[in-house]
């Protein structure tokens, strides 16, 4: 293990680090730039010191960053499985391709949202997770593929069928 003056500023390494974690938590350059003026008080990784550059990492940790030790580290051997977007390239947000296919988009995961706090009796993102994870073995909204998107718009659009249909028969 190296020991690093905590003067010094961080190496490529490190800010590699820091922006897999940036990659991996989907945050915007707004929101990553928030992250490291919080935790350090600094705009940019260039400008972070050893000294700080564990209070970003605990930071990054807390958002859920899950810190791995190389290549091989996860089932990816390496390779992250998916990062559902890229960042906007001449003004267009472009989709990228995961393991399954291309990812649910912003609006499709809208709806998904806005039929769940429709239909479910508990109306949080955590039990829209568990619904999710039984269904399709995501945890997330943010995971599905744009065919899952569909069916589980299509699946939450069939229980709110059988609701409206239930209240019919007590009402009338």
């Amino acid at each position: 293990m190296k020991f690093h003056n905590p003067k010094a500023l961080i190496g490529n390494a490190e800010k590699a680090i820091i922006h897999i974690a940036k990659s991996d938590l989907h945050l915007s350059q707004d929101e990553y730039e928030a992250v490291l003026l919080g935790a350090a008080g600094v705009s940019s990784s260039k400008e972070l010191t050893y000294a700080k550059y564990g209070a970003v990492l605990e930071r990054l940790k807390e958002l859920g960053f899950k810190v791995g030790k190389g290549k091989g580290a996860g089932k990816g051997k390496g390779k992250r499985k998916m990062d559902s977007y890229r960042e906007p390239v001449g003004g267009k947000r472009r989709l990228k391709e995961c393991a399954w296919g291309a990812m649910a988009t912003p609006e499709q995961q809208a709806t998904i949202i806005a039929l769940w706090e429709d239909v479910a009796r508990v109306k949080t993102h955590a039990a829209l997770g568990h619904f999710l994870e039984g269904r399709f073995k995501v945890s997330s909204v943010r995971f599905l593929t744009r065919s899952m998107a569909i069916k589980a718009t299509e699946a939450l659009k069939a229980m709110k069928k059988r609701q409206d249909k239930e209240w019919d028969g007590i009402i009338g």
